[in-house]
């Protein structure tokens, strides 16, 4: 769940979660750290703040609980379901949110890709693409990037 906790943290990426993970190998340490400590390993001040501040477990829990509480399924990278071949990116996801059957995520699957302006006819050829896609049992992913 700290995993969890510093994805809902404003200013806390992929990069400063890798360094976070490669100095604290257990997570849990996270919430007794001071901004200092944090600093001392090459996070800025604001980060390490926001970590010592934020990063608590009822903010967490809080959180968690919106989450579940509208139907959302969180996975982390440290989770056996997690999907074998996002593993192998050299930067997978630290944390997936889904809603449905998240196995899929281990079947065959196509992103799809566009732009924020699409034409008439872009919708409709990507419409039929995607429906055929699906109808041969291949998933659909979206990144949910506006457009």
């Amino acid at each position: 769940m700290i995993l969890f906790g510093l994805h809902q943290l404003s200013g806390i990426g992929w990069k400063r979660i890798s360094r976070l993970v490669e100095h604290f190998p257990d997570l849990q340490m996270l919430l007794d750290a001071s901004a200092g400590e944090l600093m001392r390993i090459g996070l800025p001040a604001e980060a390490a703040e926001a970590i010592a501040q934020k990063l608590k477990e009822d903010h967490i829990l809080s959180c968690w609980e919106r989450y579940i509480g509208r139907g959302i399924q969180i996975m982390t990278v440290f989770d056996p379901d997690y999907p074998p071949l996002l593993r192998e990116l050299p930067q997978p996801p630290w944390v997936l949110y889904g809603i449905g059957n998240l196995a899929v995520l281990n079947e065959a699957l196509v992103a799809m890709v566009g732009t924020r302006v699409p034409t008439a006819y872009g919708v409709r050829v990507t419409e039929q693409l995607a429906g055929d896609l699906a109808r041969c049992g291949i998933g659909i992913v979206s990144g949910l990037a506006r457009g």
